[in-house]
């Protein structure tokens, strides 16, 4: 006795369609698992269920990077260069971004620090230069924040009065 012979179209209960799914997934790898064992070919199987579920295989010899590089060679489409154009054109945004910040700071700093305060920050560079580095850094990096954080303060005060008036 034979199997019935199905028809070819969407199964429509959720639980039988997921049921089937997984039974033929089953069977289509075990498939290329024998494909690859019996004649020696190269086989890679990429499967995605309904649900997002990724299901693939590969044949031991190879890899599948190996599989597309051939795939494009032989099929002269380059599957690659899509990805490659939006990678670069975001490289080139965050890169663009990153240049006006950095302008951005820039000018902050050299509206921040006065040239009374970095003819100061040279004498005690100068005057403390025989000491250890890392002390030194240390106690210049926080007098700048301190010295930033009072002209801020002023500078938000001067706002927040303009605002007001």
């Amino acid at each position: 006795m034979g199997r019935g012979k199905i028809d070819i179209k969407k199964i429509v209960n959720p639980t039988n369609r997921q049921v089937t799914y997984s039974k033929r997934r089953l069977g289509i790898m075990k498939k290329a698992m024998e494909l690859t064992v019996l004649c020696d070919a190269q086989v890679s199987l990429i499967m995605f269920s309904s649900s997002g579920k990724l299901a693939d295989y590969c044949s031991p010899s190879t890899e599948i990077k190996d599989i597309f590089e051939r795939y494009q060679q032989v099929t002269c489409i380059d599957i690659w260069d899509p990805q490659y154009q939006r990678m670069q054109n975001t490289l080139k945004n965050l890169r663009e971004i990153n240049h006006n910040l950095q302008k951005e700071i820039r000018c902050v700093w050299i509206s921040v620090i006065d040239f009374d305060c970095l003819k100061r920050l040279k004498e005690w560079c100068c005057a403390y230069a025989g000491r250890g580095r890392g002390r030194i850094w240390k106690v210049w990096m926080l007098r700048r924040c301190a010295v930033l954080s009072k002209n801020w303060k002023s500078r938000l005060s001067l706002f927040d009065r303009e605002s007001i008036m």
